[in-house]
């Protein structure tokens, strides 16, 4: 007997359980030693010299994850880290610091991945939405592929 069960409305019911709160994840107090964070994606040519930190966000992974997913879902286009790094910097109240061995890496490909079913509630976050974002995302330039699809076409 074979049974024929879509699950995708578990993954997502699942995955929306397991999604941190974004209030949860930007803080009011500054840290002393605020934690540094080294974004990269595993298609782009050359990792970025450069990790982002902030006092108001426990991690950029949400507010990235937002800039990716609105890119490609207004413009059809995958941003670079090196983008992203500065969309975090003018949206979010990220600092460009140096790297040190204490960095957390944070990998774009991967966390696209774990969370693209989470995509549209992040999309829908009001604490992540900013004035001005889509016409920076269109200043941005694509990283070599427009999208997913056509990334996985060439391989």
């Amino acid at each position: 007997m074979k049974l024929d069960v879509d699950l995708s409305a578990l993954h997502s019911a699942v995955a929306r359980m397991t999604l941190p709160q974004i209030t949860a994840l930007r803080t009011t107090t500054t840290h002393a030693t605020q934690q540094r964070y080294h974004i990269v994606h595993s298609m782009e040519p050359e990792m970025s010299e450069c990790g982002v930190s902030s006092a108001l966000w426990s991690s950029p992974l949400i507010p990235a994850l937002y800039c990716l997913f609105l890119a490609e879902e207004s413009e059809g286009f995958h941003l670079s880290t090196q983008a992203i790094v500065a969309l975090l910097v003018r949206f979010y109240d990220f600092k460009r610091v140096p790297l040190d061995d204490t960095a957390i890496e944070i990998e774009l490909y991967r966390a696209r991945d774990e969370h693209c079913a989470l995509a549209a509630d992040i999309l829908q976050q009001p604490l992540l939405h900013k004035e001005g974002l889509i016409p920076a995302i269109r200043d941005c330039k694509p990283i070599g592929f427009e999208s997913f699809k056509d990334l996985i076409a060439r391989q």
